[in-house]
């Protein structure tokens, strides 16, 4: 998503089709529940915050 919102790729399904290979599925620890939680609610406040800096990046991409 990345790729395409800073125009690096031309869209989602091409990023995908270039960079996301498929294995099989890990299922996670159910031990580990709430620490996997607290590393998702992170990576959703990272991903809000820093969400509207990616045009900006793509723009830096083609300076020179």
């Amino acid at each position: 998503m990345g790729l395409a919102a800073t125009g690096a790729a031309p869209s989602v399904a091409a990023a995908a089709a270039e960079h996301v290979r498929l294995r099989d599925a890990v299922e996670p620890d159910p031990a580990r529940r709430a620490f996997y939680d607290r590393l998702y609610a992170d990576f959703r406040t990272l991903r809000g915050d820093t969400a509207r800096s990616w045009p900006l990046l793509g723009e830096l991409r083609s300076r020179t």
